[in-house]
């Protein structure tokens, strides 16, 4: 168990809202289940009742988000909403501890800030979340809990959850209680399209596909114990399942710093999980001009070209690590828009359906391979490469600009530079081209994508140029690389007095 979210009251001159983010709280993912569901609880005295129970172990009120682990689980103990007023920040902040101002609020939000905690709950829980739970006897009336899901309904009216949480209210007199909701909700609901669109007259259609659109559904239980817990948590796991959306410990640690981020966007948009799984290998923007050159070049091959551009675009999709998304919903987010324009640019018709058709299929079968793999051992060797070039796209990824020219004049990018020297019998050195298998008699460069910058300064009178060359000498030998001048090791030398010779040579 750890505090992860708190929520806090900006310094007079500073941010109205603060979300303070405790890193520690991450630390539950490296011992949960290999692909453990999130649940939410929200509630007060019942709520911990509960969470005793379920945790064996004593709980005590946080006032913020809290993560705990369950034996089949990882449960967020909401409590942001229990605060009478919001505390300010410690003038200190802890090791760990990361603030972010929140920048955007809707006007709706604005207008009834009790609510803010509830909003807080959907945006950054609620698109990963399979079952959130409700106690409505820890709720002041049943206003408040018609408030909280209306809330969160308005939050899905003009965007798509890729898989919508179950809502399970714990009540008394569950039938009554079923009845009063219904009437309540599609009041409150009515209200918020009117709000939205207000010269619409007729809203009686909508209100429930609003409602299926925000929860997969609405349950109430008068109790609720370990075992009907359980049973929602798999019905949601298996639906999730389908849809390839239950993440792994180590991606919804990270998920969940990436919503702690989107959150404070100057937008109401929900996280998304496609969109946060690029963040770090953003699509190209000039993705189908360099789908063009790559169909440009193999014009007058053999060369399966879009049997070759949907392995590029599985190779893109799914890189090393990557969760494993359903190809269709990846093809139509990323990449349907730049084949549609490159259809427009090479005068091709069909292109956008038949590349579609073999990313399916390609992701399909390499589902649990390495993308990388595949991708290379259906490039290699193909004697028809040889007449194939080109001096803007690297024909192995189709997607970058290449920065490398190997001995058959084929050009690369350093990424795949950097893959193929991995994979080469010689590691590090890029020994052969992965096109046309020509050996490769330049020196190819390569930088670790951590490297900082590198320099060397040498500086000294002629009376010390003995040392400094054993110096220099020792370097060279540590590095273990005697085949590349020591010069080249280094982004930048500098030298003064005898130390500009040896800089130069």
């Amino acid at each position: 168990m750890s505090d992860w979210i708190q929520l806090r009251r900006g310094r007079p001159r500073g941010e109205d809202l603060i979300l303070e983010e405790f890193q520690t709280a991450y630390q539950i993912f490296d011992t949960s289940a290999s692909v453990p569901p999130l649940v939410l609880a929200i509630g007060n005295e019942e709520k911990r009742q509960f969470l005793k129970q379920a945790c064996n172990a004593p709980i005590k009120p946080t006032g913020g988000i809290t993560l705990r682990q369950l034996p089949w689980a990882i449960l967020a103990d909401c409590d942001l909403h229990n605060h009478s007023e919001l505390l300010p920040l410690e003038p200190n902040p802890l090791a760990q501890r990361i603030r972010h101002p929140i920048h955007y609020v809707p006007q709706y939000i604005r207008q009834s800030l009790p609510q803010l905690p509830y909003y807080i709950y959907w945006q950054l829980l609620a698109p990963l979340s399979c079952v959130i739970i409700l106690f409505a006897r820890d709720f002041s009336d049943p206003d408040t809990l018609v408030g909280i899901l209306s809330t969160w309904i308005r939050s899905s009216m003009t965007q798509t959850m890729e898989a919508p949480p179950r809502i399970v209210i714990v009540c008394d007199e569950v039938k009554s209680a079923q009845a009063t909701l219904n009437l309540r909700l599609k009041t409150a609901v009515r209200e918020a399209l009117r709000s939205l669109q207000p010269s619409r007259t007729d809203h009686s259609s909508s209100l429930n596909s609003y409602c299926r659109k925000a929860f997969e559904s609405i349950q109430l239980m008068p109790e609720l114990d370990n075992r009907a817990l359980g049973l929602h948590i798999h019905d949601l796991f298996s639906l999730r399942g389908i849809q390839d959306l239950n993440f792994s410990a180590l991606h919804l640690k990270s998920l969940l710093g990436q919503a702690v981020q989107e959150l404070n966007r100057s937008s109401e948009s929900l996280f998304n999980v496609y969109d946060a799984s690029r963040v770090r290998n953003p699509v190209p923007r000039d993705l189908a001009h360099h789908i063009v050159h790559c169909f440009e070049a193999s014009k007058n091959s053999n060369l399966d070209a879009v049997s070759l551009v949907a392995s590029a675009l599985e190779f893109n999709a799914y890189p090393p690590g990557m969760h494993y998304f359903q190809p269709r919903r990846v093809f139509d987010r990323f990449y349907r828009a730049a084949i549609c324009h490159a259809a427009q640019l090479l005068s091709f018709g069909d292109l956008p359906g038949q590349v579609h058709m073999r990313f399916i299929e390609i992701a399909l079968q390499r589902k649990g391979a390495s993308s990388a793999r595949a991708h290379l051992r259906l490039l290699k060797h193909q004697d028809e490469w040889e007449h194939c070039h080109s001096e803007k796209t690297c024909l192995v990824c189709m997607a970058q600009r290449p920065s490398f020219v190997l001995s058959c004049m084929h050009r690369l990018c350093k990424p795949c530079a950097t893959i193929c020297a991995r994979w080469s019998p010689r590691p590090g050195i890029l020994s052969r081209c992965p096109l046309c298998g020509i050996r490769n008699e330049r020196r190819i460069r390569l930088i670790p994508p951590t490297a900082g910058l590198r320099m060397l300064e040498i500086s000294g009178n002629a009376q010390s140029k003995f040392t400094m060359m054993k110096f220099l000498t020792d370097l060279e030998h540590h590095i273990g690389m005697k085949g590349y001048a020591l010069g080249q090791h280094f982004d930048l030398l500098a030298g003064s007095d005898i130390g500009t010779y040896l800089a130069h040579v």
